[in-house]
């Protein structure tokens, strides 16, 4: 995963109300992360230390595929999705992690 940080931009890759860094699945990011379930997705980067975000379990790795069932296909479409919702509202987000899904329950922040 380090390679991964390489290509990342603080700025254009930050996604704030998650508190993390990604980056959209694409061939070459399939390639580096290794055969996935889903191929479709935002890979978590690395997560950003002491910013104002939601505890939300996501790890460095996690695969991000949907938000309160949205699919997500790229790093827009998270954004999008997560502008749809409200302080203190619940969250689930099915990420693949070490080849399994899982799904993450939190409420916003």
């Amino acid at each position: 995963m380090d390679s991964l940080s390489d290509l990342v931009n603080s700025r254009e890759n930050l996604v704030s109300r998650l508190g993390i860094l990604a980056l959209s699945l694409n061939d070459e990011l399939r390639s580096m992360v290794g055969t996935l379930r889903n191929p479709s997705g935002v890979v978590v980067v690395a997560r950003v230390v002491n910013f104002m975000s939601s505890e939300t379990g996501l790890e460095t790795g996690d695969i991000i595929h949907s938000v309160n069932q949205a699919p997500i296909n790229s790093l827009s479409s998270l954004r999008a999705a997560l502008t749809q919702i409200k302080p203190h509202d619940p969250v689930v987000l099915q990420v693949e992690r070490e080849g399994g899904f899982q799904w993450l329950a939190f409420d916003m922040e």
